[in-house]
Formats: structure tokens, C-alpha cells, sequence
């Protein structure tokens, strides 16, 4: 399972939110034939089969996807969180280059270049790989501040908004990737579909009644799904970073 979701993370969101669609309809539709397959229908009786105990894990589920979505909840913020931070550094920074003046040409245009990388590279859904070029961009920022003369206190503002820039960058990965971790999508799944066999366990042999509450769960299956994996890869737009920073920071600066 950790191999498919390796593969599935890095595709365009669409394809994220169509493949976990489909996985409830899957497995809804594969536990509906077996319930009923002529063996499972003399073999289960659903008059013997109390359903208040089989609610157990229909609330296993239940909880397990409120406590995942509080998860989610609270990650999609602090992802949002240390996007506006590092927002604000890079603007901390060209507003710093603006004062420094003609020394601090070539770590104002690295800057307004790594704001770019950022942007195009990290801030934008399915994101969970820290990017080569970003990677690059930041030392060139680093590199640019070499040219700077020692005796320059823009010198050591910038360095330390670059300081702040990598932490903020290393802390926006780790959310990003052990927040979210493969096992937890797995065990939701798991109970879902454990609560899909339940539901069909009292309606074995019962067509239209098997049809109305396993294809209600289902569909709730879905949504929750689909729901959950829209807000586990946030991205950086208008609702997170104001539409003015946005153009500070990405202005693309004169002779570059």
C-alpha cells in the first residue's frame, strides 16, 4: 500500500481525488456482488445477526474519520500558517535589498528568483517533495550575500531572513509529509470497508434493500474521501497569501 500511495501523491490533483473516489465504489460494488453470490446467501442468515453490536464498527469508522479530518483541519492551517510566514520574509528581505541599495542588486533579484521557485515548485497542491531547484534558489540567496560587504547591516538582516526561510521551508516538509502518512489513509479504508461487509451482512440476499444501504454508506464513503484528500495537499493562492504580497514578492525585478 505504501508503494500506491507513493505513486498516487505526486499526480495532478484531479487524478488524487479520482482515483480515492473510486476506491469506496470498488469495494461497494465487490461486497454487494458477494452478498448476493448463492454460497454467502445459504450460508448467512441475517435474522440471526443482531445488528446493534455489528454498529461498533460503523462507529469505529466514525470516529477514526472525525478524528483524521481534525487532523487535517489542523495541518491545512499550520501549512497556511508557515506560508504566510515565509511570506512575509521574502518581502522582509527585498524590502531590506530596497534600503541596502546597488550592494544588494544580486541578493534582491535571488530573492525575487526563489520567491518564483517557491511559488511554481512547492506552493501549489499535491506538493510533498522538497524541489532541486528551489534547493538551488535558496543557495544563490545564500551565495548573493557574499558580494555584500561585511560592514553592511543589511548584510546580517538578510541572513538572517534566509536562516528563517530555510527553517520555515524544512518545518513546511515535515508537516507536509509525516502529519499525513500512508498508514493512517490505509486504516481509514480498511474500516470503511470493514463497515461496507457489516451493512451487508444484515441485507444478505436482499436486493433492494442491500442497494439503498450500502450504496447510501458508499456514497458517504466517497465524499469523505474525496473531501479528506482536497484538503490534505493544500496549496498557497489569494486565501492564504494576500493578493499584494503575492505580486511583491513574485514581481519579476527590472534587467531580469
Amino acid at each position: 500500500m505504501t508503494a500506491f500511495w507513493q505513486w498516487l501523491v505526486p499526480q495532478p490533483v484531479w487524478v488524487i481525488l479520482l482515483v480515492v473516489g473510486a476506491i469506496p465504489i470498488i469495494t461497494g460494488l465487490a461486497v454487494y456482488v458477494l452478498a448476493l453470490s448463492a454460497p454467502v446467501v445459504r450460508w448467512v442468515k441475517p435474522q440471526e445477526i443482531a445488528p446493534p453490536y455489528l454498529g461498533a464498527v460503523t462507529l469505529l469508522f466514525a470516529l477514526f474519520a472525525s478524528l483524521m479530518m481534525g487532523d487535517i483541519w489542523h495541518r491545512e492551517t499550520r501549512v497556511g500558517e508557515i506560508v504566510q510566514e515565509e511570506a512575509r520574509s521574502l518581502r522582509a528581505a527585498l524590502d531590506i535589498a530596497a534600503v541596502c541599495g546597488a550592494p544588494c542588486d544580486d541578493a534582491r533579484d535571488a530573492t525575487y528568483g526563489y520567491a518564483r521557485l517557491l511559488a511554481n515548485q512547492e506552493w501549489r497542491r499535491s506538493w510533498v517533495h522538497l524541489s532541486p531547484l528551489a534547493d538551488a534558489g535558496l543557495d544563490r540567496l545564500l551565495s548573493s550575500l557574499k558580494t555584500i560587504n561585511t560592514d553592511n547591516a543589511a548584510r546580517t538582516s538578510l541572513l538572517t531572513q534566509h536562516q528563517q526561510l530555510r527553517r520555515l521551508r524544512s518545518e513546511r516538509y515535515g508537516i507536509m509529509n509525516f502529519d499525513m502518512a500512508p498508514h493512517r489513509w490505509n486504516m481509514l479504508i480498511m474500516l470503511g470497508v470493514l463497515t461496507q461487509l457489516v451493512l451487508a451482512s444484515v441485507h444478505v440476499g436482499r436486493r433492494v434493500a442491500l442497494t439503498v444501504v450500502l450504496g447510501l454508506f458508499t456514497a458517504a464513503f466517497v465524499v469523505t474521501l474525496v473531501y479528506m484528500a482536497e484538503l490534505a495537499w493544500p496549496a498557497a493562492d489569494a486565501t492564504v497569501i494576500s493578493p499584494e504580497d503575492l505580486h511583491y514578492i513574485l514581481l519579476v525585478p527590472n534587467g531580469s
